[in-house]
C-alpha cells in the first residue's frame, strides 16, 4: 500500500510505494485526494473525493458564486471531512461553457489554491460531464446548455461505451436549428432543455428523447469521478482559460468602443 507523500514531506503529487521503496508520481487521479469545483451552470457545488470514493459535497445558492462565498465553503467542507488543505493532492475545475462570471470566479479561486499549495489542476468541459452521466446509451447523446442571446451551447457524443466520446467540436446553435437537427432515439440532456420548453420546442416531435432529471446535472463529485482515470500530474504553473465559444460581454464592448473587428 502507498502512503501519503505529504506525510513524508514529499512534493505534491508524489507518493511513496512501500513495496518498492520508491518515490513516484501517483499513476492516476483516482489515487489522489482531490477537491473539485463546478460553477459553470445555474448552481455551484464543491466536492471532495479520493477517486471514486466521495467524501463530501456542498451546494451554494443557485446563481453566480461570489468570491467571498466560495472559499469559505471550501474551508467548511474540508474540516467536515477531517481533511486539511495540506492533505490535498489535486484540484479539479470545470471550464464551461457556461456562466462567464461563475467560471471566472471558480477558476480564479482554484488556480490560486493550486499555486499556493503547488497542486496539479485537472479540468474538463461541462457538456462532457453531463454526457458522462448516461454511459452505454446506444444512440447519440446531445447536450445543450443555455448560452443566452437566443443560443445554446451544444455537444454531440457517442455514449456507447463507459465514457462519452465527443463527435464534433463544441458549438453554438439556435434552439430551432438544434431541434431540426435531432434524429430518432437521440438523447437530449442539459439545462438547455428548459430553454426549449420555454419556447414550446419538444425533442419528441423529432423522435428524440430527453432526460431533465437531477441525475443528469453535473456536479463537483461527478467532475472528480470523470477525471479519476486520467494520468496523475505534478504542479503546472500554466494558467487555464474558461471555454467561452464566443467573446465575453466585456470583450464585445471593448471591440465596439475601439472599433476592433471580430
Amino acid at each position: 500500500m502507498g502512503e501519503s507523500g505529504q506525510s513524508l514531506g514529499l512534493p505534491r503529487g508524489l507518493g511513496w510505494t512501500r513495496e518498492t521503496g520508491k518515490v513516484e508520481l501517483h499513476k492516476q487521479v483516482k489515487d489522489q485526494l482531490v477537491l473539485g469545483v463546478e460553477a459553470s451552470g445555474s448552481a455551484v457545488s464543491v466536492g471532495l473525493a479520493r477517486g471514486l470514493k466521495a467524501l463530501g459535497q456542498v451546494w451554494l445558492d443557485p446563481g453566480v458564486p461570489s468570491g467571498d462565498l466560495l472559499m469559505p465553503w471550501i474551508d467548511r467542507l474540508l474540516p467536515a471531512c477531517l481533511v486539511e488543505k495540506k492533505d490535498l493532492e489535486g484540484l479539479a475545475v470545470c471550464l464551461g461553457p457556461g456562466s462567464f462570471t461563475g467560471m471566472r470566479i471558480a477558476l480564479g479561486t482554484v488556480q490560486a489554491l493550486a499555486f499556493a499549495l503547488q497542486l496539479p489542476l485537472y479540468h474538463t468541459d461541462r457538456l462532457s460531464l453531463a454526457a458522462a452521466t448516461l454511459p452505454y446509451y446506444p444512440h447519440k447523446v446531445r447536450v445543450i446548455q443555455n448560452a443566452h442571446k437566443g443560443e445554446l451551447y451544444h455537444g454531440a457524443f457517442d455514449n456507447s461505451g463507459p465514457r462519452p466520446r465527443l463527435l464534433e467540436p463544441l458549438s453554438l446553435v439556435t434552439p430551432k436549428g438544434f431541434l431540426a437537427s435531432l434524429q430518432e432515439n437521440e438523447m437530449v440532456l442539459g439545462e438547455g432543455l428548459r430553454v426549449l420548453s420555454q419556447l414550446g420546442l419538444d425533442p419528441a416531435t423529432q423522435g428524440a428523447r430527453q432526460d431533465p432529471s437531477p441525475a443528469r446535472v453535473p456536479d463537483a463529485l461527478g467532475l472528480i469521478h470523470f477525471l479519476a482515470e486520467q494520468a496523475a500530474q505534478g504542479f503546472e504553473p500554466l494558467p487555464l482559460e474558461p471555454i467561452y465559444l464566443r467573446p465575453s460581454e466585456a470583450e464585445i464592448k471593448y471591440a465596439e468602443r475601439f472599433g476592433i473587428a471580430g
